[in-house]
């Protein structure tokens, strides 16, 4: 039998391995942008190799015309 603990993570386990802090980290997951996450009970589990699209930080600079 496969332990599933392994492939998964906590939300403090993956904010540590991101780089964020956990409170950011369910920000990202209640925006639905971490995929394959699940919610169980009232504890989030991530796949261990998830990724999210991380945006440049700032404000977005306007187009030229």
């Amino acid at each position: 039998m496969t332990d599933t603990t392994k492939l998964m993570q906590t939300v403090e386990e993956f904010a540590r391995d991101a780089g964020v802090n956990p409170s950011r980290v369910r920000q990202l997951l209640l925006a639905g942008r971490i995929p394959g996450a699940r919610k169980h009970g009232r504890d989030w589990m991530i796949p261990a190799g998830a990724v999210w699209d991380r945006k440049p930080p700032g404000r977005p600079r306007r187009k030229p015309y």
